[in-house]
């Protein structure tokens, strides 16, 4: 249908339409039940996800876009626990309410009140949850402090090649070894290695260092590092958070490597490989093992294959994607429930 064809539909072929809008506007809640269900889902998926991210050959065949979309509605998903109220309730007669009768066993009597397993784990989970929390605050606070403690680079052909690279002015400092990074949540800085490097490869560390920032991979990091804080006890968070590192620096050197012949990308795994052989001289710089994930190796490897990946990925990527959507939105059609145990 052409787009004009939608101001000629009649009132009453569209009333459908908003009828279903506002019903996903009005019916949803978040119970118990939609919560249950959205940590199930999102372990299902995290789980799935996390298969195929160890899979080089997903990467080879679809590229990093389905992993991305799919980690960006997984964690949708568990953010958003809503209960549509018309969705497939599924009752479950054995599990969930042999968990339900776990949680409420007794373990020990109190002063006369009994306390249940429940009462029991809930502080431990607190006090879990503050205990990450301050860790990975103070450790964002040394690092802070260590970036912030840098002298500034004041080169003016840095600065405009910089210029040419980001469309802005950033801070730029310089650190004694390590390799070059950004940091900053809204206000980016470039950190660069005091390495003899030429103009092109600075370009290409400029680049490199400017997608992540673009990605908002600073955002995705203090995401993955609350959500491991409060749900400490689900090690699929915790390896997603190790592994996505891993997808978030691949998706940097694609994006390099896009606007780079084949001469230009030999030459940029041969900055990677040169600042690692440099960063290596200087193991106890703070920074200095970054480029240690994903492994060089690995980095290699699909790097060489990019022109095959685009390639293929131009074709399936798009297939996966819609799977990945329409599983997403199939997951909030079902509600799993305790229902009357079976032993009863």
């Amino acid at each position: 249908m052409h787009p004009s064809a939608l101001y000629r539909t009649s009132p009453a072929a569209i009333l459908p339409w908003v009828g279903i809008f506002a019903a996903l506007l009005l019916a949803p809640q978040i119970t118990a039940a939609s919560i249950g269900t959205a940590l199930l889902w999102f372990n299902l998926f995290l789980g799935l996800l996390l298969a195929l991210m160890g899979c080089r050959t997903t990467i080879l065949t679809f590229g990093l876009s389905p992993l991305l979309l799919g980690t960006g509605l997984s964690l949708l998903r568990l953010l958003l626990p809503l209960d549509l109220g018309w969705a497939w309730v599924v009752e479950s007669r054995l599990l969930l309410p042999a968990l339900r009768q776990l949680l409420g066993m007794e373990v020990f009597t109190l002063g006369g009140t009994s306390v249940s397993l429940l009462a029991l784990l809930l502080p431990l989970w607190a006090i879990g949850s503050l205990v990450l929390l301050g860790c990975f605050l103070l450790t964002r606070l040394r690092f802070t402090r260590f970036a912030r403690r840098l002298p500034p680079l004041k080169d003016p052909h840095i600065h405009a090649l910089c210029r040419r690279v980001t469309g802005r002015d950033l801070p730029l400092c310089r650190s004694h070894g390590g390799s070059p990074f950004i940091f900053g949540l809204t206000v980016p800085t470039l950190v660069l290695p005091d390495y003899p490097y030429t103009d092109a490869q600075l370009d290409r560390i400029l680049r490199h260092e400017w997608q992540h920032h673009l990605g908002r991979d600073s955002w995705i990091s203090l995401l993955l590092d609350l959500l491991c804080a409060l749900l400490w006890w689900d090690p699929l968070l915790w390896l997603l958070r190790r592994r996505s590192r891993c997808v978030l620096e691949l998706r940097c050197d694609f994006g390099v490597l896009r606007t780079l012949d084949n001469e230009g990308r030999t030459d940029y795994y041969d900055i990677i490989l040169q600042t690692a052989r440099m960063a290596h001289a200087h193991k106890g710089h703070p920074h200095a093992f970054r480029l240690a994930a994903p492994p060089i190796v690995e980095r290699f490897e699909l790097g060489l294959d990019f022109a095959r990946i685009e390639r293929q990925s131009a074709r399936y990527a798009r297939l996966l994607h819609l799977a990945i959507l329409l599983c997403w939105l199939l997951s909030y059609m079902v509600v799993f429930r305790a229902g009357t145990p079976l032993w009863i």
